[in-house]
């Protein structure tokens, strides 16, 4: 509570502070009450130094602590000292008058000084709060409503990208190609034993694998390349089958016409995918890789040529 006082007639100020508290005490039993009266022309109220003088009042920020500021040699983060400096300057900026706000700022600078903060620091805080201060008060920018748009983040490429994005007004975001569930193996567990397969094969060809992009060669040289979301012992099973069949695909119509045999026991995995449309994004590129004079496979889907450079830069 801040008192004035008309006038104090013969007693003294003492006498009238005292007087004062009384009827505090009275009105608000169990509470503490502490006061503070104006020595000469100051008076400290909360950490704020009133000074009267004849025509007006006068206000200055002064922290009626006594305790020391952090020393920037603690070893506490960066941020939080630069937070403390920034701190007491605003508030001896914001909470003084402008006729005393000079001596207010140098009376913090000093503080901090004398607390260790380098001077490149206290510029830098000063240098960020003029030009708050000459900002003015600005309107929060709207969150956008529509959904980000997510690419995968690669170096040089992706911030380009959200440059040219926020031009029209898209919002972008990156994903990270080692995700956190990639260094958690045993969290994983789970996931995993739902991914293996639980068949008893009467002919294994290779080790069980599910959900992979498999390369199987000829004997006249040439290569089959595929994708499956099931075992790959099961994929060969079929494809084995379909070589007695007068239905087969791509292998059994090769294999007809060049007479030769694919060696299944040398099956190689060249690729693993969870969704079906990452393995065949995936065999896509296999195969235009492997070149339609090696390969006798055609793919799922079409890659750009684009496309498939951006998969090259991974």
């Amino acid at each position: 509570y801040l008192v004035f006082l008309r006038g104090v007639g013969k007693l003294s100020l003492q006498k009238v502070g005292d007087d004062v508290m009384t009827v505090f005490k009275r009105c608000s039993p169990g509470l503490k009450f502490t006061y503070e009266l104006q020595v000469g022309q100051y008076l400290q109220f909360l950490d704020l130094r009133l000074q009267f003088t004849g025509q007006h009042v006068c206000w200055r920020y002064n922290p009626r602590t006594k305790k020391e500021i952090l020393p920037y040699d603690s070893a506490h983060s960066k941020l939080l000292k630069q937070n403390i400096a920034t701190s007491c300057l605003q508030a001896s900026l914001y909470r003084s008058c402008h006729h005393v706000m000079l001596d207010s700022y140098e009376a913090q600078v000093k503080r901090l000084l004398g607390a260790g903060f380098p001077l490149s620091v206290l510029l830098g805080v000063s240098q960020t709060l003029l030009k708050k201060v000459k900002s003015g008060s600005q309107e929060p920018k709207e969150k956008p409503k529509q959904r980000p748009q997510v690419i995968p983040y690669i170096h040089k490429i992706s911030h380009n990208l959200k440059k040219v994005a926020n031009r029209f007004n898209v919002p972008m975001v990156f994903s990270a190609p080692q995700k956190l569930a990639q260094l958690c193996p045993r969290v994983n567990q789970a996931s995993s034993r739902k991914m293996s397969c639980t068949v008893k094969h009467v002919n294994k060809f290779v080790n069980c694998i599910v959900g992979v992009i498999y390369k199987i060669p000829l004997s006249c040289g040439r290569v089959y390349i595929g994708q499956s979301g099931r075992c790959v012992n099961e994929r060969m099973r079929e494809h084995a089958n379909s070589l007695r069949s007068m239905t087969g695909g791509h292998l059994y119509v090769h294999c007809r016409d060049c007479q030769c045999h694919p060696i299944f026991q040398d099956t190689l995995i060249i690729g693993r995918g969870r969704t079906k449309v990452q393995r065949e994004v995936l065999e896509a590129h296999a195969i235009e890789k492997a070149g339609a004079g090696h390969c006798v496979s055609q793919p799922s889907v079409y890659l750009h040529k684009k496309e498939i450079d951006f998969i090259d830069s991974w």
